[in-house]
């Protein structure tokens, strides 16, 4: 499970790092018009998008699942990333997942393969 969020998260950084950079050097042409985007881009644009928002979702479920039923640390801890989950998505939930989950997946995982 650890490496298919690994993915997810991975995913999900890059398309918010991609938007990002998207919103900063977005151009409109001299007359105010926007550059004409052709079918094939499009298309493209459009399977990136659907990836990146399929992983985020995936993320997203993973490490709210993960919080709710297999965290076990304080609940205030708990309700504050509840609160961050659900306010912004995502974002909350690769940051969730690099701060919190790694570790704790990374120990449990350890653990097991040590008593195996």
């Amino acid at each position: 499970m650890l490496k298919s969020f690994s993915v997810a998260a991975y995913i999900t950084l890059i398309g918010i790092g991609g938007v990002l950079l998207a919103t900063v050097f977005a151009r409109t042409l001299a007359d105010g018009h926007s550059v004409p985007i052709r079918m094939p881009t499009f298309v493209v644009f459009f399977a990136v998008v659907a990836i990146m928002l399929a992983a985020g979702v995936y993320l997203w479920i993973g490490m709210l699942y993960f919080l709710l039923k297999i965290d076990r640390r304080s609940r205030l801890s708990k309700i504050i990333w509840l609160l961050a989950l659900l306010f912004f998505n995502t974002w909350a939930a690769a940051v969730y997942f690099f701060t919190v989950y790694r570790g704790l997946a990374t120990r449990a995982h350890r653990a097991i393969q040590a008593n195996a």
